[in-house]
């Protein structure tokens, strides 16, 4: 871990850096997340051989690490971006990021993070940073209240085929979640039963 001259904090992972500005322990920089106290913005930025680099910056926002800006470009002369690229396994990079990027405050109250650890307690504490992430990320997650059913069931009627892809594109998410909040309609009567197409 360094301080550059750019006021930043550097920590060198395997395949790249985190890195997130150092500037102490001032509110707009530091938030509570669970047990953990995670600056914000962190930035990820992977070098890998042989790969397209991708550069993740992750936010907290209302208490919540989420991504908010993602780049994946082609290095110098190196090859072009491909479809498996895209393939990035975004919880995963957060959960890790966050928790290395982030510490517990101690007795002193100042925060310690991971690297600060003896290096047998260091992987302990950065699995015990992700299961908090995950928690914290887990209940971020939008509840299927009655109302929100309701508009499902309003987007998904109004087209006469594509209801799925329709819930999904409004809603900015994945067909499958799309299709689950559709049966949680049907299930709760909003939604009439399945007539045999979807």
């Amino acid at each position: 871990m360094r301080l550059g001259d750019d006021g930043w904090i550097r920590i060198a992972i395997r395949g790249g850096t985190i890195k997130f500005n150092a500037a102490g322990e001032r509110s707009e920089v530091w938030h509570t997340v669970g047990e953990r106290q995670v600056p914000s913005p962190i930035v990820l930025q992977l070098r890998e051989p042989d790969k397209p680099m991708v550069d993740l910056t992750i936010e907290v926002i209302s208490g919540v690490p989420r991504v908010t800006d993602l780049h994946i470009s082609r290095i110098g002369g190196g090859r072009e971006v491909r479809k498996k690229d895209l393939a990035l396994d975004l919880e995963m990079l957060v959960e890790h990021t966050v928790a290395i990027a982030s510490g517990r405050r101690t007795e002193r109250r100042i925060t310690r993070l991971p690297g600060g650890f003896p290096e047998d307690e260091r992987e302990q504490e950065i699995r015990r940073g992700i299961r908090t992430i995950q928690q914290a990320r887990g209940r971020s997650q939008r509840q299927m209240t009655p109302d929100r059913m309701h508009k499902i069931a309003e987007i998904y009627l109004a087209q006469e085929v594509g209801g799925i892809d329709a819930v999904a594109e409004v809603y900015n998410v994945h067909r499958a979640t799309a299709a689950r909040w559709i049966a949680k309609a049907r299930e709760s009567g909003i939604l009439p039963a399945r007539d045999g197409g979807a």
